[in-house]
C-alpha cells in the first residue's frame, strides 16, 4: 500500500485547539497507541513496528505489525507500507522480543479525523509534544495523480502552511532526543 504523508510540529496549544475546531465535523475517534520499534539488520531503510491500539469510543483493542519505508524529507512524501494483523499480540510480542532487539517504544494519544481518502491525526506524543499528520491513502494510480493537489488543499484548509514540517518520524525524533 502507499500513501502521501506530511507531519508538522504544533508549537502551541492555541493552534492545536484551532485545528481541532476546524476538523470537528470529520472526527472519527481517539486512539491510544503504543508502537514498539524493532531494529532491522538490513540496509533497506525499512522500519518495523508492532502497534497496540485502543479505540476510546468502543474500547476495541487491535494490534498489527507494520513494515514501512519512506524518505526522511520535510515536504510531503510517499510512503510504502504493509500491515499485518496480530491476533495474540502478547504472545507475538514475546516472540518478536526474543528474536529481535526492541529499539524503543512510543506512546501517543491520536485524535483521528477522515476527509475522503485522507486520515488526519492530531497526536500528543509522550516525550515529544503535539503534532499534526496528514496521510492520503492511495489505492489507485488515479488517486496518486490527485494526491499532491489534495494535500495542498488540506494544508490550506487546516491552516498549517507556516507550521514547521518534520522530515522524520517520531522514532527518529525520540532517538535523536535520547542522544543529547
Amino acid at each position: 500500500m502507499q500513501n502521501l504523508e506530511l507531519k508538522t510540529k504544533i508549537e502551541n496549544l492555541e493552534l492545536f485547539d484551532s485545528i481541532k475546531d476546524k476538523l470537528t465535523e470529520h472526527y472519527v475517534d481517539v486512539l491510544y497507541q503504543s508502537d514498539r520499534y524493532f531494529k532491522l539488520s538490513d540496509d533497506s531503510g525499512d522500519r518495523l513496528k508492532l502497534r497496540f491500539e485502543t479505540k476510546k469510543e468502543t474500547g476495541d483493542k487491535i494490534s498489527y505489525l507494520v513494515r514501512y519505508n519512506r524518505p526522511d524529507v520535510s515536504e510531503a512524501k510517499y510512503s510504502n507500507y504493509r500491515c499485518y494483523p496480530v491476533e495474540d499480540s502478547l504472545a507475538f510480542q514475546q516472540v518478536m522480543k526474543s528474536a529481535m532487539t526492541t529499539e524503543l517504544v512510543i506512546s501517543k494519544r491520536r485524535c483521528l479525523y477522515v476527509i475522503k481518502n485522507a486520515r488526519i491525526h492530531l497526536d500528543m506524543v509522550v516525550g515529544l509534544g503535539e503534532f499534526l499528520e496528514i496521510e492520503i491513502i492511495i489505492n489507485t494510480e488515479g488517486q496518486k495523480l490527485i494526491a499532491e493537489a489534495f494535500m495542498e488543499e488540506l494544508i490550506e484548509m487546516i491552516g498549517i502552511q507556516d507550521s514547521k514540517k518534520i522530515a522524520c518520524g517520531y522514532r527518529e525524533l525520540l532517538l535523536e532526543q535520547y542522544k543529547s
